[in-house]
């Protein structure tokens, strides 16, 4: 599955998903506040959006899912969800995410997918690590001013392959 199946423009966050910020961020906030803010916009109940922070929390807990290059992909395979859904949080002033390089985050995917579908996941996690390897792309989707112009972004990039 492609990043732009995944997400909408919806699902595209410039900056911190919700506000208030916390007064000190960090990536267990990111991945909490980033996880409601998915859930809600996808509209899963109460009982998706439990397990699915616990999932993502548990998964980041057992090993970072910050990649490097500036990317992180936090990710879960969730009993009761009906599809796989994501989003995308841009953060300028990037965030440290104990990464493979040592080094702050600034765009951070995040992947919710039925558990059954464990092939479809490795699958779809796979595209979205070849896509954030284009050095060009990732500048130019970590610059994105709208999630509009981010998503137009991902779409044309994912036309080009």
């Amino acid at each position: 599955m492609k990043l732009s199946q995944l997400v909408s423009p919806e699902s595209i966050f410039i900056g911190w998903p919700e506000e208030p910020k916390p007064t000190t961020p960090n990536k267990w906030a990111l991945i909490d506040c980033l996880t409601r803010a998915t859930c809600r916009v996808f509209q899963c109940n109460e009982e998706v959006t439990a397990t699915a922070i616990a999932g993502i929390l548990d998964r980041e807990k057992s090993m970072t899912t910050g990649i490097g290059m500036g990317v992180a992909i936090p990710h879960a395979s969730l009993h009761n969800l009906p599809r796989p859904i994501g989003a995308i949080c841009l953060i300028k002033e990037g965030l440290e995410f104990n990464s493979i390089d040592n080094k702050p985050v600034y765009i951070i995917i995040l992947i919710l997918v039925p558990k059954n579908e464990f092939q479809h996941h490795i699958k779809t996690l796979a595209s979205i690590a070849r896509l954030m390897n284009d050095d060009q792309f990732r500048e130019s989707l970590s610059a994105a001013k709208t999630a509009q112009q981010a998503y137009e972004l991902i779409c044309a990039h994912e036309a080009e392959d």
